[in-house]
């Protein structure tokens, strides 16, 4: 009778302590959540081989989703949670779109675009007045020119050395003006183009020849 009541003690001892830590076992599975590979836990977010189960769950979607249609991409926790990914984990057209705002913000933050732009448009002996192909040329300039930019537009004006140095230095001024009204008549802001005449000073060739003559009969146009 004693052995008997005795053992039956001993069971429910057992079975008592077998549910507790059974309960403690759920409790702690609970805290901790589902229990992966550590690798698979460290691309979740979790530690020591734990992962939030919802986590988890939402995680394997998106790896799910990544491995069938490759529109999934694997970044840093931090940088899935600003494109509203979860796990580290976001779909190629949201990484995308992130990229695109963050350059828009970086070009934003720079002001306005700068270009640099060289050219030069040639004159007939004596006269200011600009060719149709010069023209066309500063059409296309205007056209390569960002609508907000605010850079300053350089005209350099240049004679060969046929004449006077007076009437040399008033003919590089009058065409670096037909330079600039061309210019203006293109939408450009006559505020922001500056004019150095400089007659028949720099030139660029001999003006022993008529060919060297023809390319010191110019107008340097300068944005950078």
């Amino acid at each position: 009778m004693t052995n008997s009541k005795t053992l039956g003690l001993v069971c429910a001892s057992l079975l008592g302590a077998f549910g507790a830590n059974a309960a403690l076992a759920a409790d702690d599975a609970d805290i901790r959540g589902q229990y992966v590979d550590q690798a698979t836990a460290a691309r979740q977010g979790g530690v020591g081989g734990y992962v939030d189960t919802h986590q988890s769950n939402t995680a394997q979607k998106l790896e799910a989703r990544r491995e069938h249609s490759g529109t999934g991409r694997y970044v840093d926790q931090d940088t899935a949670k600003a494109m509203g990914g979860v796990g580290g984990y976001v779909s190629q057209e949201d990484y995308d779109a992130y990229q695109r705002q963050q350059a828009g913000k970086a070009a934003n933050s720079l002001g306005p675009e700068s270009i640099t732009i060289s050219d030069a448009f040639y004159f007939a002996p004596g006269s200011s007045t600009l060719k149709k192909s010069s023209k066309q040329r500063i059409s296309d300039i205007v056209a390569e020119i960002p609508a907000d930019s605010q850079q300053t537009i350089v005209l350099n004006g240049f004679a060969d050395n046929t004449g006077s140095n007076s009437a040399n230095k008033k003919l590089s001024q009058q065409r670096a003006n037909a330079v600039r009204d061309e210019l203006v008549l293109n939408g450009i802001s006559e505020g922001r183009i500056e004019i150095r005449p400089f007659g028949a000073g720099h030139p660029v060739a001999q003006n022993s020849s008529s060919e060297g003559r023809a390319q010191n009969r110019r107008v340097e146009l300068e944005i950078s």
